[in-house]
Order: structure tokens, then C-alpha cells, then sequence
């Protein structure tokens, strides 16, 4: 029998396309070598400048895009905003290790916040619940947002 990673690595496969943009060149290539492992067509970006330039020339390709909150060039806010203008219905996951970036102005426009540092496997299965649409992937995305935010705190403090 197969063990329950395996399973789950299995329902995380996929064949869809992913742009990916972050500035940090080992998870940028661990993300594209993982993703890629599970079936995926990645195309990745060093910063927000190239994600939206290899998002022009091929915007109706692409089934998802991961962003970096906080890039050079252009913010991972910043090409949020200019992708959901010209594709609204696009489905966008923004990750960060600064819980600090104020999302509260992009928080309707994404699918997922994924907060840095992530696990492979949970890349993976978030990827294929965001594609998939998955109803409660936003009642999970309020709870991370929370727990990550005020770390069990009152947030009306």
C-alpha cells in the first residue's frame, strides 16, 4: 500500500500552466523542478518586470499564477493588479515571508495567500486546490490569513 504523502503527491498532480515569479533564485528553481515533477508546464520570472512581460505575450496560456509579494523591479502586488485588469477571472496565489505587506487592498483579487516558508507538498496540493477551485480553499485561505496575522492574538487589539 501506498503511504499517505504518496497519495496526496498523486492528487496534487496536474498539467496545467503556471507562470511563477519570485526573486529568490532557489525557491524560484525548487518550485519550478517540484511543480514540474507533478505534471505542470512552469514558467518562471526573476521579478515582477519579467512576470508581467512573459504574462503579455502569452496571457491566455497561463491557468495560474504564483506570485512574490515583495520583488524588485515591480511588486508582486503590482503585476497582481495589472494581470486581474486584463484577465479578472485569472487565478492568482501570492505568497510572501513578510506577513508584514499589508494585503488588505489585493486580498479580493487572490485565490490563496501562501505565507513563506512552505513545504513542497503543500505547494503542490494548495496549486492543485486553487486550479480545481476547491470551496474551501477560501474558508482555509481566512484561517491561515488569521492565524498567520495575529498568531492567536485579538485582532481588534
Amino acid at each position: 500500500a501506498e503511504s499517505p504523502d504518496a497519495d496526496r503527491r498523486e492528487l496534487a498532480r496536474g498539467s496545467e500552466r503556471i507562470l511563477l515569479a519570485d526573486d529568490e533564485e532557489f525557491v524560484r528553481n525548487l518550485a519550478q523542478t517540484w511543480l514540474t515533477g507533478q505534471g505542470y508546464d512552469v514558467v518562471v520570472a526573476c521579478d515582477g518586470e519579467e512576470a508581467l512581460a512573459l504574462f503579455d505575450q502569452a496571457k491566455e496560456s497561463f491557468d495560474l499564477v504564483i506570485l512574490d509579494a515583495v520583488m524588485p523591479k515591480l511588486s508582486g502586488k503590482a503585476v497582481l493588479k495589472r494581470i486581474k485588469h486584463a484577465l479578472p477571472d485569472l487565478k492568482v496565489m501570492l505568497c510572501s515571508g513578510y506577513w508584514a505587506e499589508d494585503l488588505d487592498d489585493v486580498s479580493s483579487l487572490i485565490e490563496m495567500f501562501l505565507p513563506k516558508p512552505f513545504t513542497l507538498d503543500v505547494l503542490a496540493t494548495t496549486v492543485r486546490r486553487v486550479l480545481d477551485g476547491d470551496a474551501a480553499l477560501r474558508a482555509d485561505a481566512e484561517a491561515v490569513s488569521e492565524q498567520v496575522c495575529c498568531d492567536g492574538e485579538d485582532p481588534d487589539r
